[in-house]
């Protein structure tokens, strides 16, 4: 699933179960494979995110 197809809280929870799986079988592609580098990158994307995509979709994060 892309992030663009991202448009209710359920795409949402099934985008984060994927990425779950995908680090799972896939943990040496991730570059952030620790839980406080994953949340400060985490945080540092959504600081610098476009507010106006957000704005677009119905739902709220």
């Amino acid at each position: 699933m892309d992030t663009d197809q991202v448009k209710s809280k359920q795409d949402a929870i099934r985008f984060i179960q994927e990425l779950i799986i995908d680090f799972i079988e896939n943990k040496e592609a991730w570059e952030n494979i620790e839980l406080p580098d994953y949340l400060e990158s985490m945080q540092a994307w959504l600081a610098d995110f476009d507010d106006a995509v957000l704005d677009a979709n119905k739902w709220e994060l």
